[in-house]
Order: structure tokens, then C-alpha cells, then sequence
């Protein structure tokens, strides 16, 4: 069971179904829980999509963890060179490539930024480090028990039009699953889908509001589920709203 599943299975606990079930129908098969009274209840990540190649694909999870590293070491390395203490902004587009080759440009490209941008004291500007990642270097007043401090990790991919990535990735995922409904209308009674929504943190009433700007989504679903990722208490049912 994948971390989505399991917490969705925490939620779905919290609404009292009864009796349930991991893929009742076999491993890797749809759908990924069924409760009591034939509901069957599929579960899928809300991300962002993106047009690669012609196909429209959700973007994965970037490991951060590597860019921060390196943002950290470098700027300890070159402490001398700041007096006061350094807010550091760190800005990512996910599918970047950091091989090993990318790994030394990046480097280079950030210590020569740090330098300069110490040197001639001109911060507060946005550098591109690599393709899909950029610096901001802000400077403190006053000094403080660090030199610099890594301030915001932003992905560019997370947020900004919101609604719109909502709606793209919701067509991708229900017309995926629309098709997997029919043959299985003579084995369960209701069919719901829980969407864990990693394109945005807020789940609320304008949800709704904004996603009905668009034009319906055909389903075959008897309950569509928007799942906050941070908060299982937020939630709301498409269908019911």
C-alpha cells in the first residue's frame, strides 16, 4: 500500500464506511478499496500535468533534497564573503536534470552567482543556476548566528493557475478511469474516486466556485472526492456541493 492509499484509507475510516477492503479484485487492479454495500473506491494523486511529446502526463515529485544540498554547501563555503546575513530563495521547475555532468555546471554557475552577487553587493536579483532552477540572494541588516539561510524552496509547478491544473489533471485521471467503470457495473453498486490534491494546499468551498468556470466533466462516478494532502478534514465531494 502506497502512502495515498494509506492515507485515504485513514479518511475514508473517518466517514464510517464499514467493511473495507484493499483491492478486492487482485492485486494492481481497479478499484483500490471496496466497502460494505458494493462501493467501489478508487484512489489517485491530483498533480499537475504537463505536454510531453505530444502526451499530456502528471509530473512527478522532485527530489529538492539534491539542489538544497548543494545550495547549502556552496554557500558555506563562501561565508567569508558576507557580512551580514544572506536570505536565500531557491525556485525549481520539476523534470530538470541534475546528472553528473549538470551537477558540476551547477556549481560553478551558483558560486560564480554567490561572488558576484556578494562582491558587487547588487541582490534581490533572480539567476537561472540550470534550466528549471534559479537563486534570489537576499541581504540582511544586521548580523546573526548564521551567515545565510535557505528562506524558500518554491516549485514553480506546485502553484500559479491553480484551478486550470485542477481541471487538466481531474479530465486526465476521470476519463482514465471512466472506462474501467463499465465492465464492473454488475459487481459493484456505487463507484467513488478520492483525488489527493497536490496541485494546491487549499481545499474550500471556492473550489467549486472556480472549478465551475469550466465546462462539465462527464462521469461515471457516484461521489468525486478532492482530498487535501496536509488535512484529511478538508475535503469535498464534487457531486455534492
Amino acid at each position: 500500500m502506497n502512502k495515498d492509499e494509506l492515507y485515504a484509507l485513514n479518511f475514508l475510516s473517518t466517514l464510517g464506511l464499514k467493511e473495507l477492503e484493499r483491492e478486492p479484485l487482485g492485486d494492481s487492479s481497479f478499484p483500490d478499496f471496496s466497502a460494505k454495500d458494493n462501493i467501489a473506491i478508487e484512489v489517485r494523486r491530483l498533480n499537475k500535468q504537463k505536454v510531453i511529446d505530444g502526451d499530456r502526463v502528471q509530473l512527478p515529485e522532485c527530489d529538492k533534497s539534491i539542489i538544497t544540498k548543494i545550495v547549502r554547501d556552496e554557500l558555506e563555503r563562501y561565508e567569508f564573503l558576507i557580512p551580514n546575513s544572506i536570505s536565500v530563495t531557491l525556485r525549481y521547475k520539476r523534470l530538470f536534470k541534475l546528472d553528473k555532468k549538470a551537477k558540476k555546471h551547477f556549481k560553478k554557475e551558483l558560486k560564480r552567482q554567490i561572488i558576484k552577487t556578494t562582491l558587487s553587493r547588487n541582490f534581490q536579483n533572480s539567476v537561472q543556476i540550470v534550466p528549471g532552477v534559479s537563486v534570489v540572494l537576499f541581504e540582511g541588516k544586521d548580523t546573526t548566528d548564521y551567515a545565510y539561510e535557505l528562506n524558500i524552496i518554491h516549485d514553480y509547478d506546485l502553484g500559479g493557475e491553480v484551478t486550470k491544473s485542477r481541471y487538466e489533471a481531474m479530465l486526465v485521471v476521470i476519463n482514465e478511469k471512466n472506462q474501467k467503470i463499465s465492465s464492473l457495473k454488475d459487481r459493484f453498486s456505487e463507484f467513488w474516486l478520492i483525488l489527493i490534491d497536490y496541485i494546491s494546499t487549499r481545499v474550500d468551498k471556492y473550489t467549486i466556485m472556480d472549478l465551475h468556470r469550466y465546462t462539465a466533466i462527464k462521469f461515471n462516478f457516484n461521489r468525486i472526492i478532492i482530498l487535501s494532502r496536509i488535512n484529511k478534514n478538508q475535503w469535498l465531494d464534487l457531486l455534492q456541493c
